[in-house]
C-alpha cells in the first residue's frame, strides 16, 4: 500500500479531553475535574500495590490447581478471576502490557479449561512475566 498515510489516534488521557471528545456540553466545575484527576493519579500508585497482591493470589491459585486435582476447577476459576482483574485494570492505570498479557492468559485459560497438560508451563511463564511488566 505505498503512498497511503497512516493516522495515529491517541486516546485522551485526562477527564477534560475525554469530556470534549464525548461531546459532553455541560459545564463541569473545574475543581471537580481536578479532584477526580488527583484521585485517578493516586489510584495509579495504589494500582501497583494491588497488582502485586493480585499476582500473589494468582500464584497461590495456580499452585493449588496443580497440587489439588480434585478441586482444580475451583482453583482455575480463582486464577481466571484474578487474571480478569489484572486484564481489566492494567490499561486504566497506565500499564497496557499488563492488560495485553492478562488478556492472553485469560484466553489461554478459557481454551484449556480443566485439561491443563502442557499448558502448566505457559501459565507459569505468564505468571512470572506480569511482575516485570508492572515496574
Amino acid at each position: 500500500m505505498p503512498g497511503k498515510d497512516v493516522e495515529y489516534i491517541q486516546p485522551p488521557n485526562n477527564l477534560r479531553q475525554k469530556q470534549k471528545l464525548a461531546g459532553v456540553n455541560m459545564i463541569l466545575d473545574p475543581s471537580w475535574v481536578d479532584a477526580a484527576e488527583l484521585k485517578i493519579a493516586a489510584a495509579q500508585t495504589d494500582y501497583l500495590q494491588a497488582a502485586q497482591e493480585d499476582m500473589k493470589r494468582m500464584s497461590v491459585a495456580y499452585d493449588r490447581a496443580m497440587s489439588d486435582p480434585a478441586n482444580r476447577v475451583v482453583h482455575m476459576e480463582e486464577l481466571y478471576s484474578v487474571v480478569q482483574s489484572i486484564k481489566g485494570q492494567g490499561t486504566s492505570f497506565g500499564y497496557p502490557l499488563m492488560t495485553a498479557v492478562g488478556t492472553q492468559l485469560a484466553r489461554f485459560i478459557e481454551d484449556c479449561g480443566e485439561n491443563l497438560g502442557m499448558s502448566r508451563l505457559m501459565l507459569k511463564r505468564g505468571e512470572q512475566a506480569l511482575p516485570a511488566l508492572s515496574l
